[in-house]
């Protein structure tokens, strides 16, 4: 999603399948065939995130969720299909990870104590 929010921002339009892949090998550079793309983009279709239309012979892609909005739907799928909808365990995983700092966990701080409880 993100390769295809930037590729379509970057264009100033929705983005076509040949474009995505072309941004794809230039992100990730691995030449993924059309078809690995299109099952992809019919994946994100099934699940409302983005729409594949024609106009003449191309297809084209547009993304119907913003970047926002899909990181906080993916960030909770994944916090309840890994972590069984326990963020402590979430905050565990990624400090295993990827330490967090002092000032990252001052902040997470700041944040937890303005929930009500």
């Amino acid at each position: 999603m993100k390769v295809i929010w930037d590729t379509s921002e970057e264009l100033g339009r929705d983005i076509t399948v040949p474009e995505l892949t072309e941004a794809l090998y230039r992100v990730y550079g691995k030449d993924y065939s059309r078809t690995a793309v299109v099952s992809f983009l019919d994946k994100l279709a099934e699940k409302g995130f983005v729409e594949r239309y024609r106009e003449g012979k191309p297809s084209y892609i547009r993304p119907l969720q913003d970047e926002e909005e899909y990181k906080r739907k993916m960030i909770l799928e994944n916090t309840n299909f890994w972590f069984r909808g326990k963020v402590s365990n979430l905050v565990a995983a990624i400090n295993s990870e990827q330490k967090i700092s002092k000032e990252e966990a001052e902040k997470i701080k700041r944040i937890l104590d303005g929930v009500d409880h």
